[in-house]
């Protein structure tokens, strides 16, 4: 089931973000730069903020009434970027570990593309670290393009970002 994020989900939300977050880039970040970014970006005040704002969307997953997965959507003037009124970004999407490799993602990138039509958006884009190879492929096989990179601050390491979008209309 797939289902918006309400503000009473904050703290299994960011239970499972820290969670994703540390499986999927935590063997290749230090455990202080790791800890930085939770600490700053996966706070539970940054959650409360961004389940009652309107530019800010979440979306579950659910097995069991447990979070498999989940994705945040970012409309103009939240996006972390382009800030283009035309857009919507997906600044993340993640699945659990033991529930890879059976279709959620493609089921919560098929939700976001959904979102941004109702919205009368005209592409969806994210940011991919260009080391993640898995991701990147995954992108591409779902039709997203590379149009730029930015950098990503994950504590005080520097890190680059393929850009990625997805034309809807």
């Amino acid at each position: 089931m797939i289902r918006k994020a309400e503000i009473a989900d904050l703290e299994k939300l960011q239970a499972f973000a820290r969670s994703t977050f540390a499986d999927t880039y935590g063997q290749y970040n230090t455990a202080a730069n790791m800890q930085h970014y939770h600490d700053e970006v996966f706070s539970a005040v940054n959650f409360k903020k961004d389940l009652q704002s309107a530019f800010v969307l979440y979306y579950l997953i659910e097995e069991k009434e447990n979070i498999a997965g989940y994705i945040k959507l970012n409309l103009s003037p939240e996006q972390t970027d382009l800030n283009d009124p035309d857009s919507l970004e997906l600044e993340r999407i993640y699945i659990a570990a033991m529930a890879k490799g059976r279709g959620l993602g493609k089921r919560l990138l098929q939700t976001a593309a959904e979102v941004a039509l109702e919205l009368q958006k005209d592409y969806l884009w994210l940011g991919v670290w260009e080391q993640n190879e898995t991701a990147i492929r995954f992108y591409q096989k779902n039709g997203f393009v590379p149009f730029d990179t930015h950098v990503f601050m994950l504590g005080a390491d520097s890190q680059k970002d393929i850009l990625m979008k997805k034309i809807l209309n």
